[in-house]
């Protein structure tokens, strides 16, 4: 059943906007009568479509479901800013992942740094991406996309966290030995560096802010790679 975000539920119906009322009646050739999943929160509406204009489509909401995609636990994705196409992938993999927040930073090491437009532009094109990973994952509450921060603005975040932990060449403690089932994690921010990681400063900096510096192994990985890999290990841990 395809799954469709609602502009509005008064508990008895569901109203789409202009865009995703295209996307049912034009792109996925539904039409009234036919049956579609809409999210709400924590459950899932089955509904019936009863008014299939391509402009505005309405449907009745026939059952209710609870959503078991959406994330158990409240995890942050801090990531350096890489390049376009390998933030757009590790976005895609933090919403399928159960990552609540998705949030840019610069550090010393970027590639490229981006101006204002290009932030904008990037912001865009991830909320976009994000979206559509959103219907396929199930989950129904939207990853919250932040607007690229610098260094200091980083660390000022981080200081207000509780569990944070950054992945680090050079650090020697494996990521599971921050997991200790006799101290539940119900927040938890992930600091993950560009394509050349964090310098020494930096890694400082990182830690006096009180993030915990972990390693991914023996192997040096890519960016995308490491995202991806602290991101998985940290659900899975997490049960999230």
């Amino acid at each position: 059943m395809k799954r469709f975000f609602a502009e509005r539920n008064d508990g008895t119906k569901v109203y789409f906007s202009k865009e995703e009322s295209n996307h049912i009646v034009k792109v996925s050739r539904l039409r009234k009568g036919d049956l579609i999943s809409v999210p709400d929160l924590d459950h899932d509406l089955i509904c019936e479509i009863s008014y299939d204009d391509p402009e505005r489509a309405e449907a009745i909401i026939r059952d209710r479901s609870v959503n078991l995609a959406n994330p158990k636990a409240d995890i942050t994705l801090f990531m350096a800013v890489s390049k376009s196409d390998k933030m757009e992938l590790i976005a895609q993999k933090a919403c399928e992942l159960g990552i609540n927040r998705f949030i840019p930073f610069i550090s010393r090491r970027c590639v490229k740094i981006p101006d204002e437009r290009s932030s904008v532009k990037m912001h865009d094109r991830i909320v976009r991406i994000t979206e559509e990973s959103l219907k396929q994952c199930g989950r129904n509450r939207r990853m919250e996309i932040g607007n690229v921060m610098t260094f200091d603005s980083l660390i000022a975040s981080v200081e207000k966290e509780h569990d944070i932990i950054f992945a680090y060449e050079k650090a020697e403690v494996p990521l599971k030995s921050f997991f200790d089932p006799a101290r539940p994690i119900s927040e938890l921010s992930l600091i993950v560096g560009c394509e050349g990681g964090f310098d020494q400063d930096e890694a400082e900096r990182l830690k006096k802010a009180g993030a915990f510096p972990v390693s991914l192994g023996g192997r040096i990985l890519r960016a995308e790679t490491a995202a991806i890999a602290l991101m998985s290990v940290s659900s899975y841990l997490l049960d999230n």
